[in-house]
């Protein structure tokens, strides 16, 4: 399995440019290096100059970590995407054990005013249950999209 932190020539690349100021060949700082005056350099100046190249690389490389996990995250959302909310639904009362359950409502699919987990219906079967006197809901208007009116 990759591991989604590294691609697969992370650490060479970073390696590679460790020391040098360059990220994937270009410099990633403005000010000029002055590694070719080491011998007129205080330890300390060096040490700093050290340390600001390190904490560069880190940098870009945590900024291609987070892209890469933004990436991820938005391939698994698009993976996990919720199918379409059915066109009708209908809303039972809940009876004893063994009873037959008695429709409630009919509803527009995805509406939020459905109580529970409704039943995913087919067109015709919500015009029979209307039909049936099943109460249609106030908030969606199932019947008047149904064109079954009364």
């Amino acid at each position: 399995m990759r591991n989604r932190w590294h691609g697969p020539n992370d650490h060479q690349q970073d390696s590679m440019a460790q020391g040098r100021g360059i990220e994937r060949g270009r410099a990633v700082s403005e000010r000029p290096i002055l590694e070719h005056m080491s011998g007129d350099m205080s330890p300390r100046l060096a040490a700093l100059l050290f340390l600001e190249r390190v904490q560069v690389d880190d940098l870009a490389r945590t900024r291609r970590w987070i892209g890469r996990e933004g990436q991820w995250a938005a391939e698994e959302a698009a993976r996990r995407s919720l199918p379409p909310p059915p066109d009708w639904v209908i809303a039972y009362v809940r009876r004893g054990a063994g009873e037959a359950r008695l429709p409630e409502a009919v509803y527009v699919g995805g509406c939020s005013m459905a109580p529970g987990r409704p039943t995913a219906v087919s067109r015709e079967q919500a015009v029979a249950a209307l039909a049936e006197g099943v109460a249609a809901c106030g908030f969606c208007r199932p019947d008047t999209a149904l064109g079954v009116l009364g």
